[in-house]
């Protein structure tokens, strides 16, 4: 983990990331402070990881499919305007 002046020892945040095709950090998806993560499965579907501040909340489903057609996933900041982060697929 990384304290601003390096990195300290490995902590583990979780298992089963390896059944995932893409992971990205998300910023503060739902506003409340904590680093958000947005992971790609295989199948194409997309999983938001809440950060807690010492972990993860159970994930939920925000994309059911059709993201594992698309190259990589980048989270852009807020595009519409309404004060959450967006997603921006790259065109391929």
């Amino acid at each position: 983990m990384g304290n601003g002046t390096g990195f300290g020892g490995a902590t583990r945040i979780g298992t089963g990331w390896g059944s995932m095709s893409s992971i990205t950090r998300m910023g503060y998806f739902n506003r409340d402070a904590h680093e958000d993560v947005v992971a790609r499965d295989g199948a194409g579907a997309l999983w938001l990881y809440r950060g807690t501040g010492s972990g993860f909340a159970m994930r939920r489903t925000i994309g059911s499919s059709g993201w594992n057609g698309m190259r990589e996933i980048t989270p852009v900041g807020g595009l519409d305007g309404d004060g959450y982060p967006d997603l921006l697929p790259p065109l391929l």
